[in-house]
């Protein structure tokens, strides 16, 4: 599993989406414009992609950690600071 992009959005908040990224799961399955975003509680969260406020995909416990600990890890290559209008930034993790 690997990250294929992230792109970082401006948060509302302290809390809430801040990056929206493409993962490969495997060889056979990409998701693209999955969300991360951070918890009241202050821990990393993913959510698939919705159609009209609909998820599109249901995805499992284990299969979420897995996606949420790859999506922090490339969100700390950002310098894992919240970004800000003037600092909207992209990358394609490698």
């Amino acid at each position: 599993m690997r990250i294929l992009k992230m792109e970082l959005v401006e948060p509302r908040c302290r809390r809430g989406p801040v990056a929206r990224f493409d993962v490969q799961i495997d060889s056979r399955i990409a998701v693209r414009h999955m969300v991360l975003s951070i918890s009241p509680t202050g821990q990393f969260r993913v959510f698939p992609p919705n159609l009209r406020g609909a998820n599109v995909l249901w995805i499992g416990p284990d299969l979420a950690s897995e996606i949420t600990a790859a999506a922090e890890a490339v969100f700390s290559n950002f310098g894992g600071q919240l970004p800000n209008a003037s600092h909207h930034r992209s990358r394609t993790a490698s």
